[in-house]
């Protein structure tokens, strides 16, 4: 037998990897790891191997894998299947990090917008946003979730960014889209301003109050759904042109 120095007790494999023993033991008692050998005292002895078998496992249990996949990588003795594997694995965690820059991205933009509201100031937008027309409604009407019941992508209208242009006499509603279709907020400088509002009918209260001299349209762009806490305040951005 080689030298007992070679090896460590699982406590000590436990101690190396920062995990505890039951973690070891149950690997072991599901099949996917065993020790280099037990002693006639009972202690269970892992050399170099055993701990690259453990940090496989460690590093695939990070990845969600379950125990039957990792035992399945294990045993599987094509280079193939591994290697499809793991570019499968890449793949998913780009996603991953995507959708957490996302995330990361609308927190920042919900951080800086919250420091907009109520300033005023002039911005020149370089690219038209194209619109999907939703309803057109009168001032005294709002938008209702029957409305969306014939809409043919009701998710995207939930997932984009709605849209409201103001006429003197009624208003559109529009959710963002890419395609380039008939209907855009066209190139130009506008004047900007965030207002918080708790319902359509106070935005439309402020918007005639402070825009009431301004020429039609006048673009309402609600930039999040709501803020938390107990007001439920929309934030909306109004966007015309100067």
């Amino acid at each position: 037998m080689e030298e007992i120095k070679e090896y460590v007790t699982i406590s000590q494999l436990a101690k190396l990897f920062n995990i505890s023993h039951h973690t070891i033991r149950h690997y072991e008692d599901k099949h996917i790891i065993k020790p280099a050998f037990i002693k006639e005292n009972g202690y269970r002895m892992y050399g170099l191997s055993e701990a690259y078998d453990l940090a496989f496992i460690l590093l695939f249990r990070n990845l969600n894998l379950g125990i039957l996949e990792i035992k399945n990588l294990q045993e599987t003795t094509e280079k193939e299947t591994y290697e499809l594997f793991l570019r499968n694995k890449i793949l998913e965690i780009e996603k991953e990090i995507n959708d957490l820059n996302q995330i990361k991205e609308s927190i920042e933009k919900q951080l800086a917008i919250s420091k907009q509201i109520n300033k005023a100031e002039q911005t020149f937008l370089d690219q038209p946003i194209y619109l999907k027309k939703i309803k057109r409604l009168a001032h005294d009407e709002v938008l209702t979730i029957n409305d969306l019941l014939d809409l043919e992508e009701v998710t995207l209208f939930f997932s984009s960014q709605i849209v409201y242009v103001i006429y003197e006499r009624y208003y559109d509603v529009f959710y963002e889209t890419k395609e380039e279709l008939l209907d855009f907020i066209p190139v130009g400088k506008y004047q900007t301003e965030w207002l918080l509002a708790q319902s359509e009918k106070d935005l439309d209260d402020l918007i005639k109050k402070k825009f009431q001299n301004t020429s039609t349209p006048v673009y309402i762009l609600e930039e999040v759904t709501q803020m938390l806490g107990k007001n439920h305040e929309l934030q909306w951005k109004i966007m015309f042109e100067v």
